[in-house]
């Protein structure tokens, strides 16, 4: 009976070998080699299957090892998909983005959290109906009206009014959890602190209301589910036999949506003050559509920005003369508020800008993405892709790249991003999208990057300034936990001490 439960196995990946053969990616007449590491057979299935931080580090090695090749990721259980490297192949992705779009692939496993979704009750239980797509799914008329949206709610005069008025009072309610720990000698989770911090500050600006803990509970779990449909090719049976807590936690999300939509649809917007949903509610009529690329805005506003403030506290806490760099960079510009709490009175300084671009360089947001190829199309390197391929780029591994960043590449050095005139000033000196694609780039580069970098160095700032941070667990490397973004498993736990 096992033998012929092997040889039925080792029967349907070679038929799905032979399947995919013809569609297979091609450079210089002959199909693209494999990554190193593939198995026979199996090819990477067995890596994807682990932790996610161990196929993140595995692609570094290999992008380290082998520079800015192109490889096939082979597995009988995915399309055709190629890992890129090359900033010069990532360029041309993101310039000709309608080739490389959220295809099949991609949206099948988003549109749960991220589709356009009704919510039907019936005979007590909730049932789905997949109307369309959110905008990290949708593309043309559909992504183009979300968009122009996030842009105008994501202006500089809006960015600008959000960090002067709505962060304050809260950066003020997390100085006093910290002082709260300090006081008694306890510890905190930094991660979960900054994480409530983002929801409110986002809650607050795009929705008009603080969510819930329940809520914020519930959108990490369905984050967590539906990022591990990408490395399971079984998903599909593993959630109808074990998926009740996922469709609950949907549940939580949808009903939110659809609460503030409504909520926002009665009554009237304030003109220059409006929230993501009057915006979104201006440029599509059906409420049911904006509920979902309303919460869809809720992984980029609140999760990225949050952990990319983690990753930076937890590389400063690494580099005692980077810190002692940034401590000395910001306390020239410092002012004391009634409340006796330090705060810089410039948020665009050169060097916080650079710590915050190197930990997020280093920690990428998303560290890993996927797009599909509409077409037939050639890569600048000259691979040869057909219609259907999934093309693969880790900002994680580039990083690392000696390539891409030189032999320092693995170490936290913010001084990369700086250029010095003859005075000694610093200057920020951006990269470009290809070589940090931290944001994505081309038409569809990141609407929240501003906001991101305004709200993360303000907060950083307001951090470094007046707390020391012990971290408890100073033992082996931090990893990103399992989630579409980067969280840190296990969060930053810290002792907090005023700083004098």
């Amino acid at each position: 009976m096992l033998t012929i439960i092997v040889l039925t196995f080792l029967a349907v990946l070679a038929w799905a070998i032979v399947r995919e053969h013809g569609k297979a990616p091609r450079k210089d007449g002959k199909r693209l080699s494999q990554a190193p590491g593939a198995l026979p057979f199996i090819g990477y299935t067995a890596r994807l299957l682990q932790p996610r931080y161990k196929l993140l580090d595995h692609l570094a090695h290999v992008q380290a090892e082998t520079g800015l090749k192109t490889f096939e990721i082979p597995s009988p259980f995915l399309p055709p998909t190629i890992l890129i490297s090359d900033p010069v192949c990532l360029e041309y992705v993101f310039r000709e983005h309608e080739i490389f779009a959220k295809g099949t692939f991609f949206r099948s496993r988003m549109y749960d959290l991220f589709g356009m979704s009704k919510v039907k009750a019936i005979s007590g239980a909730a049932k789905l109906e997949i109307k369309g797509n959110g905008i990290l799914n949708a593309s043309g008329s559909l992504w183009h009206s979300q968009r122009k949206a996030g842009v105008k709610f994501l202006s500089i005069a809006n960015v600008a009014r959000f960090s002067n008025e709505t962060l304050p009072p809260l950066i003020e309610d997390m100085h006093q959890q910290l002082g709260a720990a300090d006081s008694n000698g306890g510890t905190i989770d930094l991660q979960d602190i900054l994480l409530n911090l983002m929801s409110k500050f986002f809650g607050l600006v795009a929705y008009d209301t603080v969510p819930s803990a329940d809520l914020v509970r519930a959108f990490d779990e369905a984050s967590a589910w539906t990022d591990s449909r990408f490395m399971n090719p079984f998903w599909r049976l593993y959630e109808a036999l074990f998926g009740q807590s996922l469709r609950r936690a949907l549940q939580t999300v949808k009903e939110f949506g659809h609460k503030v939509v409504t909520k926002a649809s009665e009554k009237a917007s304030v003109p220059g003050r409006e929230t993501l949903l009057d915006l979104l509610l201006e440029r599509i009529p059906d409420k049911d559509t904006v509920a979902d690329a309303a919460t869809t805005y809720m992984s980029a506003g609140r999760d990225t920005t949050a952990q990319a403030m983690t990753w930076s506290l937890y590389e400063l806490s690494r580099s005692p003369e980077v810190l002692g760099a940034l401590l000395e960079n910001l306390q020239p510009h410092a002012t004391t508020t009634r409340s006796g709490t330090l705060r810089t009175t410039d948020s665009h300084l050169s060097y916080i800008k650079a710590a915050f671009a190197e930990a997020l360089r280093l920690n990428p947001s998303v560290p890993l993405i996927m797009r599909e190829t509409s077409q037939e199309c050639t890569l600048p390197d000259g691979t040869i892709l057909q219609p259907g391929t999934i093309v693969v780029w880790a900002p994680y591994a580039m990083a690392r790249s000696p390539a891409v960043w030189s032999k320092d590449a693995g170490d936290f050095k913010p001084e990369r991003w700086l250029s010095y005139d003859a005075s000694g000033h610093a200057t920020f000196m951006p990269r470009s999208a290809s070589e940090y694609p931290v944001f994505h780039g081309g038409p569809r580069i990141c609407i929240g990057k501003s906001m991101a970098e305004v709200v993360g160095c303000q907060v950083l700032a307001e951090l470094v300034l007046n707390w020391d941070f012990e971290v408890v667990d100073k033992e082996g490397r931090r990893h990103v936990g399992e989630s579409l973004t980067a969280p840190m498993a296990g969060g930053l736990v810290v002792r907090p001490r005023r700083r004098i």
